[in-house]
């Protein structure tokens, strides 16, 4: 059976979590605003556009094919990444906002 003590340890160690995910949230949303966020959102699609041209044209080698699918692929997991953080940031903060309405608690 678990003491009082180890319930709020976890609840605290749940909250610091929920607390830390909005904060990585809010970081990466605003640097994905900034000039540097955009030059690499941009680019990662540019990356993507330049691996379905090269497949479709008669310079693509299919000994290259492997290479620079991996390469197209890492910009746009790492954009996917991102977002899915910026997302989970707000839905916590949706879910804290509604946990915490005044509406709610009466």
């Amino acid at each position: 059976m678990e003491s009082d003590y180890d319930i709020q340890l976890q609840q605290r160690a749940s909250r610091d979590h929920l607390l830390a995910n909005v904060a990585l949230g809010i970081e990466i949303e605003a640097w994905l605003q900034s000039e540097v966020g955009r030059f690499i959102v941009a680019r990662a699609a540019e990356v993507t556009e330049q691996f379905i041209a090269w497949t479709l044209s008669a310079d693509s080698k299919p000994e290259q094919f492997a290479a620079k699918r991996a390469e197209a692929l890492a910009a746009r997991q790492a954009l996917v990444w991102a977002c899915e953080q910026v997302a989970e940031a707000q839905r916590i903060e949706t879910q804290i906002r509604l946990n915490h309405s005044p509406a709610l608690s009466e």
